[in-house]
């Protein structure tokens, strides 16, 4: 399906958006592994919600065997035209990266709120708990100021989120590097992880109302001021 990602300043964005529910036994992960990975090349390792402090996804299969896995794709040919031609890498998968992050983070929230169960939360990306805080681990204490926004990030409990999205909706994930500076997409995954089935097939009921709900939902879907929306964007 189609989103609108409206920003907090008025543009608005067309992600490619998908959901499914899994058990947790099919989710593919190596802790030891994803965590090396983390260490070597990602600048919030050691961050409240990454590795060394995430707590391998083996740990929850057992208690959560549900689960709802959701993907969002930015298409880099709707990127304002300064990140595209940016002689700055870092700068071209950025803007993306960031617009996925804040739409999972609130959605996150979203869903655990309305719901009102035992959901755990794997974001897309470093824990965004504290907003633009600094995370408490990374100034050099062990506990978290905010537990109860606190979140995991997807990878740092092992899964591999490549592997995933492969598996779960046939999306073959491009990296941006310095040998492979043009992609078509910048692609995000996060998962839902629950105690009871039930619990699971209303988070999937549910999710076009909680997508509607975020303040950076501007139409409502699938209504046809959305549609409108659209097909001006697309």
């Amino acid at each position: 399906m189609w989103y609108i990602y409206s920003s907090r300043q008025g543009n608005h964005y067309p992600l490619e958006l998908g959901y499914r529910a899994v058990d947790s036994w099919e989710i593919r992960h190596n802790y030891e592994l994803v965590s090396r990975w983390c260490q070597e090349g990602c600048e919030s390792y050691g961050s409240g919600g990454c590795p060394p402090w995430a707590p391998p996804f083996a740990a929850w299969q057992e208690h959560y065997p549900y689960a709802v896995l959701l993907f969002a794709r930015f298409f880099c040919r709707y990127q304002p035209d300064r990140y595209t031609h940016s002689k700055m890498l870092y700068l071209r998968y950025r803007f993306p990266d960031i617009i996925l992050s804040r739409l999972f983070s609130s959605l996150g929230y979203q869903v655990q709120g309305s719901i009102k169960e035992d959901i755990v939360f794997l974001n897309s990306g470093h824990c965004m708990g504290c907003g633009q805080a600094e995370c408490n681990f990374l100034r050099g204490y062990n506990y978290c100021l905010n537990p109860v926004k606190r979140t995991y990030a997807i990878g740092a409990t092992g899964i591999e989120s490549a592997q995933m999205l492969q598996q779960v909706f046939g999306i073959q994930l491009q990296w941006i590097s310095e040998s492979n500076q043009e992609v078509s997409s910048i692609t995000k995954l996060m998962g839902l992880l629950c105690k009871q089935r039930k619990i699971q097939n209303r988070i999937l009921d549910e999710m076009i109302g909680n997508l509607n709900a975020l303040s950076c939902s501007s139409w409502k879907i699938p209504g046809p001021e959305y549609q409108d929306a659209l097909s001006r964007l697309l």
